[in-house]
């Protein structure tokens, strides 16, 4: 097994993953490292695991590698030593199919996510949490009041990605209400979500907005989102502007 050329990918061997096979992949995998790219991600990711310098594209295709062959052992020999190895794992988590077996795997992930681009890929890549958009809503409800900033990130993540049509934003009004956190990267979460139950459905969440504190922080960062989208006018931008100003004395 080897790595033909930089960027090629690894090439894949039909056969159950061991101890040994992981470590000689995480060796190859190193070498493609990229430094400059390594420190790109260092400045917008913060993350106690080491960076190798691996762009995403290339995760995602040998995610898709991994999952087509033997997933399983290769999630039992998993490690947690490097920043990449933590988003192949939550890649190939996302790949998986079968609801049991998925969510087997990402209770036991969550403690591993300490930074917003793991969540946001963990999430966003996981076709599953639409498919089964019940319980995955149920699991963001849960998620949301863990004390733990990036597992609440996650379940945030799940309802803006995954939930936001039909009966279920109405059901997260309240839950955002309710929640209490000082954390920069939940705040960011809970004003995206906003942002984006702004674009489909503005006047119930522009109601919303008037008639609830939220703090000076996630109103700025809610109306700063949705000012940035192309899909609301002009008036609307001007109306949630002015809603802004208002409410931040």
């Amino acid at each position: 097994m080897g790595i033909d050329e930089p960027g090629r990918g690894v090439k894949e061997d039909v056969m159950s993953w061991t101890a040994e096979r992981y470590q000689n992949y995480i060796a190859e995998l190193k070498s493609q490292g990229d430094a400059k790219y390594r420190e790109f991600t260092e400045k917008i990711v913060s993350t106690k695991y080491p960076i190798i310098g691996l762009r995403m594209p290339f995760l995602k295709k040998e995610a898709k590698k991994i999952s087509r062959d033997d997933p399983e052992s290769f999630l039992s020999c998993v490690r947690s030593d490097t920043y990449e190895e933590v988003l192949l794992e939550a890649l190939v988590i996302a790949n998986i199919t079968d609801l049991d077996t998925y969510l087997s795997y990402f209770d036991s992930f969550l403690d591993k996510i300490d930074n917003w681009a793991v969540c946001d890929t963990l999430v966003s890549s996981s076709k599953i949490m639409s498919k089964e958009r019940n319980c995955f809503f149920r699991k963001g409800r849960i998620l949301i009041r863990s004390k733990e900033p990036f597992v609440a990130r996650v379940g945030f993540v799940i309802f803006l990605t995954h939930c936001v049509t039909g009966h279920y934003p109405k059901q997260m009004f309240p839950l955002i209400t309710h929640y209490q956190s000082d954390s920069y990267y939940v705040g960011m979460a809970i004003a995206w979500l906003l942002s984006v139950l702004l674009i489909d459905f503005y006047d119930e969440t522009k109601v919303y907005l008037e008639e609830n504190h939220l703090s000076k922080f996630i109103l700025q960062k809610t109306v700063s989102k949705a000012c940035d989208s192309y899909r609301l006018s002009k008036e609307q931008k001007d109306e949630l502007r002015a809603l802004k100003k208002r409410l931040i004395h």
